[in-house]
């Protein structure tokens, strides 16, 4: 929760001067068809949020606020997978199977660490009917992956 809420204010805090920066290196969006937006703008902006992120977890993590569990280092690691494949994207277009390898990468990561957690699916739990655990964990991944 301390994470979520200092994320949130220093994020919005350093997009200003993160835009400023994204402006300067001329990493714009130029409005077409498919744009919900009329006029060029910055894009990268996850940059900001992405430093402040990684900012304060340190800073938790080194006041021993939060332990190194293997659980939260991964969803570090996973975030900075989808961060930097993310912030490529908006410099130069990836390819799409380099996007999906990193985010397939990133949900293996966080299931890995969780321990391949049970995943029930069941359509009838009165009749007895479930579906075999591996469907769940392929409905895990597949929606980690989505996400």
């Amino acid at each position: 929760m301390i994470l979520a809420a200092a994320t949130a204010v220093g994020s919005w805090l350093a997009g200003f001067p993160v835009r400023q920066l994204l402006v300067r290196w001329n990493v714009i969006d130029q409005p077409n068809a498919r744009s919900s937006h009329t006029q060029p703008v910055a894009r990268g902006g996850g940059l900001g949020i992405m430093l402040v992120f990684f900012g304060v977890a340190a800073g938790l993590l080194a006041a021993g606020t939060i332990p190194p569990s293997r659980p939260f280092l991964a969803l570090l690691t996973a975030t900075l997978i989808v961060a930097v494949i993310s912030f490529g994207d908006d410099l130069k277009p990836q390819p799409s199977w380099l996007r999906f390898g990193c985010h397939a990468l990133a949900a293996m990561v966080l299931i890995t660490a969780l321990g391949w957690p049970v995943v029930s699916v069941s359509w009838d739990a009165a009749a007895g009917f479930a579906l075999p655990p591996w469907v769940g964990h392929a409905l895990l991944f597949l929606w980690l992956v989505g996400y």
